[in-house]
């Protein structure tokens, strides 16, 4: 029985039980002699061992919170913007502008909600009635201060609360150099039990500083006893580091908070009386609670004064809670009036109600719903501390702006419209404090909005002294008037990189462009990222195309007097050329004076512009030759330097003084210098090629020292090196030579050198233009080349001795690269090269590099203005002495294009001469380029051949208005211009000057069905038997029946340069959700989770379905590389088919084979397929380690196995994950694929892209004959581009594992350091008010922890093991970045100190393999070497970093 087995036998057509001998059944299976086949065995795929670098390109531009908050100093008037992740520190300039000073974005946690901490700013008023204002004083913003200040604290400090249980005090010191430094105070706040009673989503702070309440949505409030800010400042000056919290209290509540703050007792003067004020929701009806106590006593203390007091039905859902500052009543803020609560503590509140206007009622934006728009956000308005009414600004989501101003005496509020708001608002509102100074209440109100779906905003309410207009009215000055944009591009909802075709220019930029479709109707926009620096054009001229030079040869300002009143006119003399001949153009701008102030701002007064007649017989500026070099030399003089002769010119009429032919010798350069009495020349003479440098003494040419050149001229500068004149000279031998200008004239060689050919571009090294930059005790010689380089040259003069320290060399593009000196800034230059034009400067820190920012001129009119070439520029200086007018100081002077520009930096602009300079670093910021959709773009997708955007667009409109009215949601496709193209009908421009008008972008539009959603857009180029081309774009659609279920169209829609047009419709079942090109002939399709492969039949003029395949889940992406389909889906992650011929007998139908999937069920997003290079010997070479590791396949044997390239699929989900799949290039036994690396994100990456937006001078170069771009060691692929809705923008890169492990250990240091970090340590508060679940609660004592960190603790290999191996092959960029640049770090230090000597050894260890990678076995990406000789481990990591996390744009 022991071999007796039990089973089911059919007999007689019904199954029934028998045993059977076990021993029997074997034997009788050895009778039959039957065959056994070994299993199929398939070969297993060698995983490659990558790792993938995040880092942020554009951050969020999405504001919660905006506070008005010194955090810095008291001399600086800061404005802090709170995001969800980061906070951005602004300070306020002269005249309203805003700068940004720092951000801090390291913390541990999302922001939840931020206070104010300090008491409220005290405004001096001016009490000398009758007498002038001083001049100064009226001018000045507030004055930056100067030397360290003995305060340790700034008046105000910045309270956070974020999800990772943190209480945060929050504030910032600046250096004397401008850098900013933020510090902290953080405390654990008590866990939660659900989301519902997490503390931190309300937060409030006594006006005193003498309490701060952290509140949970609902449930209970931790209350804090704090210690007010000048006794903690004054703990500080005693060297005593004290806790600003000395009591806390875990208090339990009934009921949904809605509002929570603290009331005022100023009045009755109680210092010590808190009073504390909820607004509640309990059992469905709307209530009051408040609590008070002594703040003389702990926590112990505090009573419910009053507990869930019912409010006025009326009341019952108030939109705002607004405290007064006299005493502790208090305003709620209905949809239709103000609600005055009086005496709460007596515990029966009195109840005052004020209606608003019904025409303040009516909603600007009537399409957006159907419900009354909702009051959003208020903020005081600065007044008179005499003034018996407290005063508000409120703030309507439909941009409806109010001013309310409380009346004490008759318990009232007045309420009058300050304006309508261009854009949407939200909570992001508040009033600026423009100074605490005398002047302060004569400014105008100042309101910001950082914007919400659309462009935020800086507004006036008033003007300032000096912009009065004393002709209009007071109602007409009163009105809400722009100071400045604050660019937005979130939410996005469709992101494209591509490069665009420039049809109307010779240049093409070297890059990629960046489009997201952001906004919401009306103000949809598809936006160009880009992040430099903002040149704001004043005006622009057409009918300058083909002029090649521009000279300033005179500027300033007259005035003179017309119909009685005083005028002052700003202008500057121009000289512009042609090939052989010269225009002369006067420009100007008048201002009306009234007494001693002007009369409306500098903003409304109009350019005028006119080209100088001849018939001034005093006048002899040359116009029949080309101007090779013109400038203005003193306060009288001018010169101007022909192919002809040199002239000596007064600035008053332009009548000769004194000149020099160059007779029969032929000119070949010249070179004139503001402020250099000094002309120089080279000419040829027989075969002769001389220099002479001609000095101008007393209105006459001195005679000149003839130097003998041994090659033609390529560049001839003048320059001003220590306060000694030089002339530089480039020459066509690839050489280049300095000389001093002594003062006998002679000319005194003192440095020179030869430049090799470069095998870039196989030009040679020729010097076209050079400047100096001064800057520190070292002078960069800046050198533009012909073949696109930049060449800077750091050199020491000591004694009269030359050294060069060092040179560098930086890439700016294929053309020649001219190099222009700033007229403001000795430490700068302007450097044009084909499409681009940068800012370089000279950095103070003498680290032997120049800084070069990009500048984009932008129009106020037109924010899709296009930048052309600039083919000419020039600057002028700001005047000087103190005065109190603007003028034209400063303005840059271009050709770009076809048009003349008069624009400004937006940090040149000075509003009067009494601006005192920012204390800030110029820093470069996002310029976005906007193109006007109007309506809210959902799609985007460009069309390279017929150089058009197309858009699928969404607005709500109000068919009808109440009460019997409706709203429907039109759907369109438009056809946009990307603002380069030129109408053919469209007539010459004038050559006055008058401000550019922005034209209709949308060239054509399809009407689609109301309501109807665009999911998916590609395009589809068609030939016909005939070589006919047609380009079509396919449209897949979704839009919901009556009955609730969604139903799809595909639209074959005709696009030609006349317009669009419908060719053919489908209908599905299901809304078509993604689509994708097999080939030219073939078309994929999802609708639902039917994945449908049609063939376009060109006989039968229709497409034929070959297949189909059911999916698991809807899909969500597709894309195609063949042979192979790679799908995204809503809930089933991804999966790749590969698609296989059935053959002629099965009517040409193919087969889905499935390839692989994921290992995870994920609810992906998006995805994007990365092919790896074959030829990187760097996946594949071993690591060096003590321990046995595995070695790493190769992916050219990989390769060569099936003759398929190793690829990376990257996928996105909806969980803030970024994982990459490897395809296995050859079939296995499972179908679930290995992961590569995931990457945490703060946010999920909806849309990926790959794309070269890198500029040439973003790349690394460390010589002009090495190649170009220079592979960096480590760095497989880097031109990977994802986008998040809420605005950010990132960029990846794929590492190999050598790169990945030295990456991740500096991580990891990093962070383990930061852990131990002062800041960072949790502050303990000494209980005296709670119970023992209360001091629980509290979480740890904060102790530190002064142990060495182990190689074990930062070690990745032994960090990030099994499960978490995939997430430890992520670096956060960002991270490093801050570290590197915020914090200043040093590699040696950071390796060396506070760890052990093991941690040293794994440094060196991976450094040695990463090096050895590079070396040329294989990747040939070489070893970094400078001035010839390879750096030791620290200096080639810090190097190699640098290239790593170089910033993108």
């Amino acid at each position: 029985m022991e071999h007796q087995i039990q089973g089911m036998v059919y007999e007689n057509g019904d199954w029934v039980s028998r045993q059977a001998d076990v021993y029997r059944i074997i034997a009788g299976a050895r009778e039959a002699d039957t065959d056994m086949h070994e299993p199929e065995i398939k070969p297993q795929n060698k995983i490659p061992k990558l790792g993938i670098l995040s880092r942020s390109i554009f951050q969020s531009p999405f504001v919660k919170t905006v506070l008005s908050a010194n955090i810095r100093h008291k001399s600086l008037n800061d404005v802090v913007f709170v995001s969800e992740d980061a906070v951005h520190l602004k300070e306020i300039q002269a005249y309203g502008h805003l700068r940004h000073a720092a951000t801090k974005s390291d913390f541990t946690g999302r922001i939840l909600a931020a206070r104010v901490f300090g008491e409220p700013r005290k405004v001096q008023v001016h009490s000398e009635y009758g007498k002038p204002w001083d001049k100064a004083a009226v001018h000045a913003q507030r004055r930056s201060f100067s030397g360290e200040e003995p305060d340790s604290l700034p008046p105000e400090i910045i309270v956070l609360t974020l999800t990772s249980r943190t209480l945060m005090f929050l504030w910032a010191r600046q250096s004397q150099s401008g850098s900013v430094a933020f510090y902290q105070k953080i405390y654990r706040v008590p866990a939660a039990t659900s989301h519902h009673d997490r503390l931190g989503a309300f937060l409030a702070v006594d006006p005193k500083c003498r309490a701060i309440a952290v509140a949970a949505l609902e449930g209970r409030f931790m209350l804090y006893k704090t210690r007010p800010l000048d006794k903690w400042r004054e703990c500080l000056r005693e060297g005593r580091d004290v806790s600003p919290i000395e009591d806390e209290r875990l208090i339990h509540l009934q009921g949904r908070v809605v509002h929570m703050d603290f009331l005022s007792r100023a009045k009755t003067g109680d210092e010590s009386h808190v009073v504390l004020l909820f607004v509640l929701v309990h059992k469905g009806k709307t209530k009051i609670t408040c609590y008070d106590w002594d703040c003389t006593f702990d926590l112990s203390t505090v009573t419910v004064r009053a507990e869930r007091v019912a409010i006025d039905c009326e009341d019952h859902n108030p939109s705002l809670l607004i405290p007064l500052n006299q005493s502790s009543d208090f305003l709620l803020v209905c949809n239709q009036h103000i609600a005055l609560y009086r005496n709460i503590l007596s515990g029966i509140p009195q109840r005052y109600r004020t209606k608003v206007r019904p025409d303040h009622l009516i909603s600007r934006q009537p399409g957006n719903g159907t419900q009354a728009p909702l009051w959003v956000q208020w903020d005081r308005a600065l007044r008179n501390p005499t003034f018996p009414k407290e005063a508000f600004y409120i703030a309507r989501e439909d941009g409806m702006v109010a001013y309310a101003e409380f009346n004490d005496a008759t318990n009232s509020v007045e309420v009058s419209e300050a304006g309508i708001w261009p854009y949407p608002l939200d909570k992001a509102f508040a009033t600026l404090d423009m100074d605490t100074s005398t002047m302060a209440l004569s400014y105008p109100d100042i309101l910001i909005a950082p914007g919400t779906s659309s462009d935020g905003l800086l507004c006036k309410v008033g003007s300032y002294p000096t912009h009065y207009k004393y002709a209009s009215s007071f109602p007409a000055a009163q009105d809400l008037a722009p100071i400045e944009t604050i660019p937005n591009w979130a939410p996005i909802t469709d992101f494209a990189v591509t490069r665009l075709r420039r049809a109307q220019n010779l240049h093409e930029r070297e890059r990629d462009a960046m489009f997201v479709a952001n906004g919401r109707a009306p103000h949809g926009t598809i936006s160009e990222l880009r992040r430099g620096l903002n040149a704001i054009i004043d005006v622009a001229s057409g009918g300058f195309k083909g002029y090649t030079g521009l000279w300033a040869i005179d500027h300033g300002s007259t005035r003179y007097e017309i119909n009685g009143r005083n005028t002052r006119e700003h202008y500057v003399v121009l000289l512009v050329t042609l090939p052989l001949s010269t225009s002369v153009i006067r420009v100007w701008r008048t201002q009306t004076e009234s007494g001693s102030i002007e009369d409306g701002s500098w903003d409304e007064v109009e350019w005028e512009s006119a080209m100088v007649s001849t018939d001034d017989e005093l006048e002899r500026i040359s116009r029949d030759n080309e101007t090779i070099s013109a400038c203005i030399l003193d306060e009288n003089l001018t010169i101007q330097v022909t192919q002809q002769d040199a002239r000596l010119l007064r600035r008053s009429n332009f009548s000769e003084v004194a000149s020099i032919s160059f007779g029969a010798t032929n000119l070949l350069k010249a070179a004139t210098k503001a402020q250099m009495s000094y002309a120089a020349t080279v000419v040829r003479e027989n075969s002769r090629i001389i220099l002479q440098v001609m000095q101008i003494r007393d209105g006459a040419f001195c005679a000149a020292i003839p130097f003998d050149l041994n090659a033609d001229p390529t560049c001839l500068e003048l320059l001003d090196i220590d306060s000694v004149p030089h002339v530089f000279v480039g020459k066509s031998d690839a050489s280049f030579a300095l000389f001093r200008i002594m003062e006998s004239g002679v000319l005194f060689p003192v440095y020179d050198d030869v430049l090799n050919e470069g095998p870039t571009t196989g030009l040679r090294m020729l010097c076209e233009s050079a400047v100096v930059l001064t800057c520190g005790d070292v002078p960069v010689i800046v050198c533009g080349m012909r073949n696109g380089f930049l060449m800077s040259l750091f050199l020491r003069v000591t004694d009269g001795r030359y050294d060069l320290l060092s040179t560098k060399y930086m890439k700016m593009g294929s053309t020649v690269a001219q190099v222009t000196r700033s007229a403001t800034d000795s430490a700068a230059a302007f450097v044009t090269c084909g499409s681009d034009i940068c800012r370089v400067r000279s950095p103070a820190n003498q680290s032997y590099t120049i800084d070069v920012d990009s500048i984009w001129f932008t129009e106020r009119n037109n924010p899709g203005y296009k930048q052309s070439p600039i083919m000419a520029i020039d600057q002028l200086p700001f005047s000087r002495g103190i005065g109190a007018d603007k003028d034209l100081g400063g303005f840059i002077i271009a050709i770009s294009g076809d048009n003349m520009l008069f624009a400004q930096l937006e940090f040149d602009i000075r509003c009067s001469n009494y601006d005192v300079p920012s204390s800030t670093l110029i820093q470069q910021k996002p310029i976005p380029r906007k193109l006007i959709t109007n309506a809210t773009p959902a799609k985007l997708m460009y069309m390279e051949k017929l150089n058009k955007m197309v858009v699928a667009t969404t607005e709500a409109r109000e068919e009808k208005a109440p009460p019997s009215g409706y709203r429907v949601v039109h759907s369109a496709i438009q056809i946009l211009r990307l603002g380069d193209e030129v109408a053919e009908d469209e007539e010459e421009e004038e050559e006055d000057m008058q401000p550019v008008i922005t034209n209709n972008l949308v060239t054509s539009e399809f009407v689609l069905k109301h309501y109807e959603r665009v999911y998916s857009m590609i395009e589809w180029t068609f030939v016909s038997d005939k070589d006919k081309t047609f380009h079509f774009v396919i449209v897949g659609t979704g839009i919901t029946t009556s009955s609730g279920k969604e139903t799809g169209r595909r639209l074959f829609l005709n696009v030609n340069e006349t317009g669009i047009k419908l060719k053919k419709e489908s209908a599905f079942e299901q809304p078509l959700r993604c689509m994708a090109l097999y080939d030219e002939s073939t078309l994929l399709s999802i609708h639902g989770s039917t994945l449908a492969y049609e063939e376009y039949d060109h006989r039968a003029t229709k497409w034929v379905k070959r297949g189909q395949h059911l999916l698991t889940s809807p899909g969500t992406h597709i894309t195609v590389s063949r042979p192979f389909i790679y799908i995204s889906t809503a809930a089933d992650s991804h999966i790749c088919y590969e698609v296989t011929a059935l053959g002629d007998e099965h009517q040409n139908r193919i087969h889905l084979k499935q390839v692989f999937s994921d290992s995870r069920q994920r609810d992906s997003a998006y995805h994007l397929v990365v092919p790896l290079p074959v030829s990187s010997a760097s996946l594949s070479r071993p690591i060096r380690t003590q321990n046995s590791v595995d070695s790493l396949p190769s992916l050219t044997s990989i390769s060569s196995i099936t003759g398929l390239p190793a690829t990376i699929v990257l996928l996105t989900d909806k969980a803030c994950n970024v994982t990459g799949l490897f395809h296995p290039v050859q079939p296995t036994n499972k179908f679930a694929t290995d992961t590569v690396f995931e990457a945490c994100l703060p946010r999920s990456i909806t849309r990926l892209q790959r794309g070269s937006i890198r500029p040439p001078w973003r790349r690394p170069c460390y010589s002009y004959t090495s190649t170009f771009p220079l592979p960096i060691p480590g760095i497989v692929t880097d031109d990977i581009l994802g986008s998040s809705t809420d605005g950010s923008v990132y960029a990846f890169s794929i590492l190999s594992h050598p790169a990945l492990l030295l990456l991740k250990l500096l991580q990891n240091l990093v962070e383990a350091k930061r852990a131990k970090c002062p800041d960072m340590q949790v502050q303990a508060t000494k209980m005296r008010s709670g119970d023992i679940f209360n001091l629980l609660m509290n979480g740890r004592d904060g102790r530190q922890d002064d142990s060495e960190i182990g190689a074990r603790d930062v070690d990745p290999r032994e960090k990030y093991g099994g499960v978490a191996n995939a997430k430890g092959a992520w670096v956060d960029g960002d991270v490093v970045w801050r570290w590197l640049v915020e914090e200043k770090g040093d590699v040696r230090e950071l390796v060396r100190e506070g760890t052990e000597e093991g941690v040293g050894a794994l440094f060196e260890e991976f450094v040695w393999d990463l090096k050895t990678q590079g070396d040329g076995n294989g990747s040939g990406n070489g070893a970094m070497v400078v001035d010839g000789e390879e750096e030791n481990a620290v200096e080639w990591t810090e190097k190699w970093i640098e290239s790593v996390l170089m910033p993108v744009l």
